[in-house]
């Protein structure tokens, strides 16, 4: 599970990051995909993951991921989100740093 979400999008605010992420999730921002590719685990799918619906970062992401050549079907987008994830009471994790 990859989170990509950042602060830098308009949609995407500090306040919506919140300090949490999925269980287990590895942080890659958005932004910073293209130049970690490397940090993905090729021999099992990466699901991208960003604040929820209303985020373009994970789409974006997955284009970007796409347009580089990795596998599409190394790839998966929760579309739902965090956003989601906290509706439905899922476990989250605390953010370091």
């Amino acid at each position: 599970v990859v989170g990509v979400r950042t602060v830098a999008s308009p949609r995407c605010t500090v306040g919506s990051l919140g300090g949490r992420t999925l269980p287990g999730a590895v942080r890659v921002p958005h932004d910073e995909l293209p130049a970690r590719v490397g940090d993905l685990d090729r021999s099992r799918p990466s699901i991208l993951f960003c604040n929820g619906p209303q985020c373009p970062q994970s789409p974006d992401s997955l284009r970007s991921l796409l347009e580089a050549g990795y596998p599409a079907d190394r790839l998966a987008y929760y579309r739902g989100g965090l956003h989601d994830w906290t509706t439905l009471a899922l476990p989250t994790e605390r953010v370091d740093g």
